[in-house]
């Protein structure tokens, strides 16, 4: 059942890439979704109403109903938060073992990382070339767990341990 809640989730994703499905939004924590919301220039509430805002910005920003607006949150801020993400993602896909919570909430941290990436607002020369290091560092962290996905399928006798749809995982990520 939950294999194919996944699926189904998993289709709507790779039919628009810019939407975000419930399951990676209720994964994301309270930091990650006051910053999904104040970067587009929306108030933050409590984590219920923020992931409810959260879906529905996305939506709105998928269907293109929505215009941008310039990321208000500093460089430094970004720096922080994007080095602490990454930090939590090399351990979370180090430690994956095939758990299924985990698989879900590597792929919510990595959607947001790098949307934060794509969002920060990189001015100087070191500051734009930070910002393509950690973008190749997500596209590297993302490449190690699809290689970690694969060896625990190959080598997995448990038919649930890891997603079977996880053969391209990155329409999961928005890429």
């Amino acid at each position: 059942v939950i294999l194919f809640f996944l699926f189904v989730s998993l289709l709507s994703i790779m039919t628009s890439t810019k939407v975000v499905w419930k399951p990676e939004v209720d994964r994301l924590q309270q930091a990650e979704l006051v910053y999904e919301l104040e970067s587009r220039g929306f108030k933050r509430g409590t984590v219920d109403e923020m992931r409810k805002s959260v879906r529905n910005v996305l939506k709105l920003e998928a269907d293109e109903s929505l215009s941008s607006v310039p990321n208000p949150i500093t460089f430094d801020a970004d720096k922080e938060a994007i080095t602490r993400s990454l930090e939590e993602l090399r351990s979370l896909c180090a430690a994956f073992d095939g758990n299924v919570k985990t698989f879900r909430r590597v792929s919510a941290l990595l959607m947001h990382s790098t949307r934060r990436i794509e969002r920060t607002n990189a001015t100087t020369k070191e500051q734009i070339q930070e910002k393509r290091d950690w973008t190749l560092e997500a596209q590297n962290i993302k490449s190690d767990f699809e290689e970690k996905q694969k060896s625990i399928r190959r080598h997995s006798t448990v038919g649930n341990s890891v997603p079977q749809h996880t053969s391209n995982p990155s329409a999961a990520f928005g890429y």
